[in-house]
Order: structure tokens, then sequence, then C-alpha cells
């Protein structure tokens, strides 16, 4: 079979060189020659015959008697592994320099085997060939099979680029499709950002001030040009200082207040009375009035605040007549007994 190829292809050659641009030299001495002596004639046939041949042979796979069934060898920019089928007529062995393929079955004896290799994934945007060498051991011949990896395509794709929190703060999550790494910048220190399995979750600390603030994340990768950018804004604080009541009326015995106050900041209080003591509860101010010795009325204003925000509220307490003093004295009955003079209250 293969010398018939051989005869069909030596006889194309023979009639391209007869028909083609040797026909250009049909006026020239030697063909003349040829053309009279016909033993010059087979001589020359006898050469065509030769480079024929070798042309026959050199345009199949079989190189140094070793044919591979797939020239050459396609895989994507994901890389894996792949594997080609050949057939040698002695032992045979592989070898590759390429950093990015490794040759995982690399040698075989005669016959039909298999050609084994892995390939790392491609993170350039311009594809890469590699060349693997196949030597036959017996005959000292050796054939070239090359791989051919495509470019890798970078894609990003990200589900929001404006995030927005209240003054409490909080965490939000952005979900980010990308088939590459990239790196995130934030110049605010009140931002902070971590990588997770579907994006990116970002962190935005507590607000205490009354205007409002904005941060820019940058996500950007150098290498294959990405840069995006995702606008974090944050409300402002708004301070809170209320009471429930803020006037109480005291009997002279004295009495305990429970002041609630409705607070999202901290305040101090101001008491400057002596007959008043005061303590800050989880639930507001408790006041505690003392007996009253005096014979009328007395009133007292204690503030609490914040002079950060400018808040404050005023709270009033008011303290009847004292018990005991002169006036209930002089007003009382008095009643003789065993043990002396009583007061009737």
């Amino acid at each position: 079979k293969t010398s018939a190829k051989v005869r069909k292809k030596s006889f194309v050659l023979y009639s391209f060189c007869v028909t083609g641009p040797v026909a250009r030299w049909s006026n020239s001495v030697f063909f003349r020659l040829l053309m009279i002596r016909p033993i010059f004639m087979r001589r020359f046939f006898t050469i065509l015959c030769t480079i024929a041949t070798i042309l026959a042979v050199s345009c199949t796979d079989e190189v140094g008697n070793i044919a591979i069934t797939q020239l050459p060898y396609e895989i994507g920019a994901e890389g894996g592994n792949g594997y080609v089928m050949l057939n040698s007529t002695h032992k045979w062995n592989a070898i590759c320099r390429a950093s990015w393929v490794t040759l995982t079955i690399s040698e075989g004896n005669s016959g039909s085997g298999k050609l084994t290799f892995t390939v790392k994934a491609n993170k350039e945007t311009t594809s890469r060939r590699a060349t693997i060498l196949l030597s036959n051991t017996a005959q000292g011949s050796d054939t070239e099979f090359v791989i051919v990896q495509s470019a890798f395509t970078p894609e990003f794709e990200m589900m929001a680029n404006t995030i927005s929190f209240n003054s409490a703060g909080g965490s939000h999550e952005v979900n980010i499709t990308a088939n590459f790494d990239f790196e995130t910048e934030c110049e605010q220190e009140w931002i902070e950002c971590e990588k997770t399995a579907t994006g990116l979750s970002i962190t935005a600390e507590a607000h205490q001030q009354t205007q409002s603030r904005e941060a820019e994340i940058v996500i950007s990768n150098e290498k294959y040009g990405i840069a995006e950018k995702i606008i974090v804004t944050q409300e402002a604080f708004e301070p809170i200082l209320d009471i429930a009541q803020s006037e109480f009326m005291v009997s002279g015995k004295g009495d305990i207040i429970n002041v609630e106050v409705s607070a999202n900041i901290e305040f101090e209080v101001e008491n400057n009375t002596d007959w008043i003591t005061h303590s800050i509860t989880d639930k507001g101010l408790q006041l505690i009035v003392s007996q009253s010795l005096l014979n009328k009325d007395r009133s007292a204003k204690i503030t609490i605040s914040n002079k950060e925000y400018d808040l404050s509220q005023e709270i009033t307490i008011t303290q009847e007549i004292g018990v005991n003093t002169p006036i209930e004295i002089l007003n009382a009955d008095f009643e003789q007994g065993l043990q002396g003079w009583t007061i009737n209250k």
C-alpha cells in the first residue's frame, strides 16, 4: 500500500516537473540532450523517483518510525490531563522542557502506546505552545509533538457597585464572579473588606458624627487591566437624650424617684443640691430625696447633658414643707398624760 502511494506521488512529481515549471526548460540545451539521448532520460527519471519517495515519507506522521494519531494537540486555557496514541517500531521515550507541561507516561515499548501529560492552567492572555520530543531508542531518530494551549480570557462580574449603612454600621456582602484573583483597596479606616467564597464582605464601624460619610473601595487586577469601584455611604448619627417626665412633687418625708431616660449617647448629671443624691441606672436616673425639716416648700433642678452633641434635659424636684417644724408644733393639740405632754398630729 505504501509503495503504491510512493509511485502515485512520484508520478505526480514527474508530471509537475515535465508539464510545470520544468516545461520552461524545453528550449534549453540540457533538456534537448535528454530528449535526444534515452540513457540520460532514464537517469533523470530515476533521480525524480528518488526525490518523490523522500517527499512521500516526510509528508506522513511517521517520523523516526513513530506514528502519532494527532498533530498538534489542542487544549483550553484551564489546562488538564491529556494523551495521544502512538505506534513505534522500537522502544521509545519522550521529554518536554516546557515548565507548564508534565509528562506522566513518557516511555513505552514497540507497538501501540500512549503518551500522557498534564497541562497547567494558562493565566496569560496569549496562547502558548510546548514541544514534546519523542525518541526512537533503537533507531536514534526523533520526532516532535506540539501542544497548543488557548489564551486565558479574564471574566469579572459584580452584582452591586453601591451599598449603604445606617449609623449603627454592620456588614454587607457583595457577590462577585471572577476567574482570577483580585486585590481590594480602601483608604477609609472605618471600612474593612474581606474576601469570601462568593465575593466580598464589607464591614462598617458605628458612626458617631452628625454628618454622613462616604468611602470608595477599589477592586483591581493590574495584570488584566481590571479596576472596579464600590461606593459605600453611611448615614449621619442622630443623638437622642430624652426623659419621660421632667417635674416631680415629693412630700416632706422624702422619697425615691426613678427618672426614665431614653438615650443613645452617654450623659453627665449636674446636681448642686445637698438633699438629693443621684445614680445612673440601666433605665435612666435614680434620685433619692431626703426628709425636709424646713417650714416651707423647697425645689431643685437636676440637669443631664452631653456637651459633644449639645443636648440637655432638666428635671425639677419640688418638696413640700417638712415634718415637725415649729409651725406644726404651734398648730398642734397637746395632751397631758402620765409620761408628760404629747402632741396630737
